[in-house]
């Protein structure tokens, strides 16, 4: 575990905290019908979009110079910094002033569970690429790694272990309700009655969290670049 892998993790499990993907990816197994893999198109799904959001970031940052040492590229990254956490911490207050939203868990679940195997495939990717709560850390994990002098081979490495950090909540519950199917449907209800209880305030708290942090990373960089 490099150097590089340990900056990019906390971006990466910050990402991970997704408790709408954990959720559908719960309700997906525990459909009367083929819910074991439903469980894991749906992983599937999440696991191509990330894939294709993975190398489209890395190789746009390369493709724009953002990777290169030089003193510009701290300003530039400072500001970046500042702007996105601030673009955060501002969506958590625009959360805070809406309040959670009610939803109806029990018809969604049912809506989730009547899904057919191309359906839950579609839906892991359609709801990765909306996840807003998870695509910016991931995206930031991803400069992390490409600001790092590892080869490239080892940066494809280090980024293929961050993707699997940040799909924790997609491949999670099916690994366990394949290798314990019994004690999986306890602790993965459990998790989903926690998840409903508190996600608003868990994304709203990793929002802030970050954002907070990139303000405060960023600002000096943006000053010490300076002539």
């Amino acid at each position: 575990m490099t150097h590089t892998f340990l900056q990019a993790l906390p971006f990466a499990l910050g990402g991970a905290i997704s408790p709408t993907m954990l959720a559908v990816a719960v309700v997906l197994l525990a459909a009367p019908k083929q819910g074991r893999l439903k469980g894991f198109l749906f992983f599937l799904g999440a696991l191509a979009f990330s894939i294709a959001f993975c190398i489209a970031v890395h190789f746009l940052l390369k493709g724009v110079g953002v990777h290169r040492a030089t003193k510009g590229k701290v300003q530039v990254d400072g500001i970046a910094d500042v702007v996105i956490g601030a673009l955060l911490v501002l969506w958590a207050i625009v959360r805070v002033v809406r309040g959670p939203k009610p939803a109806d868990a029990e018809s969604n679940g049912k809506d989730r569970k009547q899904l057919g195997l191309i359906g839950a495939l579609v839906a892991g990717l359609v709801m990765m690429a909306t996840n807003l709560s998870t695509l910016p850390l991931y995206a930031l994990a991803i400069r992390v790694v490409g600001n790092s002098k590892l080869p490239e081979a080892e940066q494809i490495a280090e980024l293929a272990l961050i993707t699997a950090v940040v799909l924790i909540p997609v491949w999670f519950p099916v690994a366990l309700a394949t290798v314990a199917p019994k004690a999986s449907q306890r602790v993965l209800g459990a998790i989903r009655d926690f998840l409903d209880r508190h996600s608003w305030t868990i994304i709203t708290v990793i929002l802030v969290v970050f954002g907070f942090y990139l303000v405060i990373k960023g600002g000096p960089n943006i000053w010490a670049a300076r002539p």
